[in-house]
């Protein structure tokens, strides 16, 4: 039971020496407020602070990895204007890796299929077909756009059969609205 105790204070002794490392970065009332608690056995203050600084470490890791990407993707483009394939491929690489963004993404896929990477196009591919539908829906010209660019991967691989599925489908989706502008001129008789 005694040793028991010495342990909870001595955990409470570790998480306030650990609170001190970061007494710049948090709230000095609420960062008073926690010492005094952990003092007194309550850790409720001290966790909240503590969950504070983890979403303020996310935050600096998500902004670090976004402008790691942004330096990535401007040394890939350098590389793919030099005419230097491999290494626009290997920076266009990272950059979608630490930021998936779609820019990204088509550099990416665009050096895939520069360097006849069969599988890495196909898998870049894929995720831009599901970027754009989730960013524009699956009847936009922009999904139809990926669809079609991931047949022509596929059709380029051989694998006809589902290029030519993937081919129709983006058609008929770019098709649609030119059905629905006919039928509005046949009903008011202007087609």
């Amino acid at each position: 039971m005694e040793k028991d105790h010495k342990e909870r204070l001595d955990e409470l002794e570790n998480t306030k020496r650990l609170l001190t490392r970061y007494d710049n970065q948090l709230d000095g009332e609420k960062r008073e407020a926690a010492y005094r608690a952990l003092d007194e056995g309550e850790t409720t203050l001290a966790q909240a602070l503590l969950k504070e600084l983890a979403r303020q470490a996310s935050a600096r890791r998500e902004d670090a990895a976004q402008e790691e990407a942004e330096f990535e993707f401007k040394l890939g483009k350098l590389a793919e204007q030099e005419v230097r394939w491999h290494d626009a491929y290997t920076h266009y690489n990272r950059a979608a890796a630490r930021h998936e963004t779609v820019d990204h993404l088509n550099a990416y896929s665009r050096m895939t299929w520069r360097l006849a990477k069969g599988d890495e196009a196909v898998a870049a591919n894929k995720k831009l077909v599901d970027l754009a539908q989730a960013d524009h829906g699956p009847e936009s010209a922009e999904y139809a756009t990926q669809i079609n660019n991931l047949g022509e991967v596929l059709r380029a691989q051989g694998r006809y059969a589902e290029a030519e599925t993937l081919l129709k489908q983006a058609l008929e989706i770019d098709r649609a609205p030119l059905g629905v502008f006919a039928g509005q001129c046949a009903a008011d008789g202007t087609g």
